[in-house]
């Protein structure tokens, strides 16, 4: 139990389940992750109607070490969190883009 306490401790929750739940808002973006990870992902975080299972769980029925599950969730976000970065970079250059192109057509109107 305290082992599994510990293992928590590793991560902040909310800040993932936040992240996790505006991600899969957008279901491409799960759906490049490799098969294997995008199941470790959902049993992890109780996505797509799965419910939370501890890092034990997840080996068990993969056939790995809980810290090998653990390193494919490592990972898993380090993808997402570059995804929703490029994502938000993105976004700031359409709205940008926009922008510029409305005053552009403000200014050739002008004239």
């Amino acid at each position: 139990m305290l082992d599994e306490k510990i293992e928590e401790a590793y991560i902040n929750k909310d800040l993932v389940e936040k992240l996790l739940h505006t991600l899969c808002e957008q279901k491409s973006w799960l759906s490049r992750f490799p098969e294997r990870e995008k199941k470790i992902i959902e049993m992890r975080f109780g996505l797509n109607g799965e419910r939370e299972k501890t890092l034990k769980e997840i080996g068990e029925i993969f056939n790995i070490c809980k810290e090998r599950v653990r390193g494919v969730e490592a990972g898993a976000l380090r993808k997402m969190k570059v995804m929703y970065r490029r994502a938000v970079i993105d976004s700031e250059r359409q709205a940008r883009n926009r922008r510029a192109s409305n005053a552009w057509r403000r200014v050739k109107r002008r004239r």
